[in-house]
């Protein structure tokens, strides 16, 4: 059986639910879906309306709906009855070091992969790119640190932007940089909500009040897809905007394009979800190497 993950972005709606059905209802429009099939429920829709008897019906299925603001989440609707999802939260609260430095490292192994993917892509004769490349396929302890050195050195380069720099709070370009990495971590946020993994819980980063590790984790190899998106619209033009705005139309087609990802070639929501649903797998089953994070080496960046 397929289960799929239902996203509610329209502006305004009302959900209900009769004979066991997903209902959407728009204005004279009516979509419907049966609740057996669907893993989750995700409402990003601003005035969508929520009738009693779908929170029912999802309850009795065992299926969560999940609320957001401006596409965070914010709230998690969950059935009473949870084993399933307690078993996976144990699973996942009590990893053991040496399972979560492995995760960790295919996280950060898939981030350096497509930072080298890129670059080969941006500037594929640089000096730079070429250092990169080769310390990508590194198992050096600095791996991370010296990948991002090399990585923004060639960003520099094609973009013409020589002084910038990732300080915070420095630079115009740092302002595009920190909006799109805001707009992954809540499409990261939605789909590790999505197939159960309470993102508290992290690998390589520590939790700190009101903060989501296990996201800032699985967000690491999905950056480069902002930084080349980014590359090319400050290309597109002569100096960096002022207005963060008019990089919205260039994110939005980073989202709706198609990623090659174990076999199958899907949207950006799709892509990151399914190697959620991975790292579940991996967390169930105590096995490391069960945990595919998605790499860009047959992705055509310019699509």
């Amino acid at each position: 059986m397929s289960y799929h993950t239902v996203d509610i972005n329209c502006s305004k709606g009302k959900l209900t639910s009769t004979k066991k059905q997903l209902i959407l209802k728009r204005d004279e429009d009516k979509k419907s879906l049966p609740i057996e099939d669907i893993s989750s429920v995700i409402i990003n829709g601003f005035d969508i309306t929520i009738h009693k008897q779908l929170l029912v019906e999802m309850g009795n299925a065992g299926k969560p709906l999940i609320i957001c603001e401006k596409y965070k989440p914010v709230s998690i609707l969950l059935p009473v009855s949870r084993s399933t999802d307690t078993l996976l939260t144990r699973k996942l609260a009590t990893l053991s070091q040496k399972m979560k430095a492995a995760l960790w490292r295919s996280l950060i192994n898939a981030k350096c992969e497509n930072q080298s993917a890129l670059c080969e892509h941006l500037l594929p004769y640089s000096e730079k790119t070429k250092l990169l490349v080769t310390f990508s396929k590194s198992k050096r302890i600095n791996k991370e640190a010296t990948c991002a050195k090399y990585h923004w050195s060639v960003f520099r380069e094609y973009t013409g932007i020589y002084d910038f720099s990732r300080d915070r709070g420095t630079g115009q370009v740092n302002p595009f940089l920190d909006y799109g990495y805001v707009v992954l971590l809540n499409i990261v946020l939605q789909r590790l909500l999505a197939v159960g993994l309470d993102p508290q819980f992290g690998l390589g980063h520590a939790l700190r009040e009101r903060s989501a590790p296990l996201a800032y984790d699985v967000i690491e190899p999905f950056r480069p897809i902002v930084d080349y998106h980014l590359a090319h619209f400050i290309n597109e033009h002569e100096e960096v905007p002022d207005d963060i705005g008019l990089f919205k139309d260039t994110l939005a087609n980073a989202l709706e394009r198609k990623y090659f990802y174990r076999e199958r070639n899907l949207d950006l929501a799709s892509l990151v979800e399914a190697t959620c649903a991975s790292l579940r797998k991996s967390i169930m089953t105590s096995n490391p190497r069960v945990f595919q994070p998605w790499t860009a080496k047959s992705l055509k960046w310019d699509g």
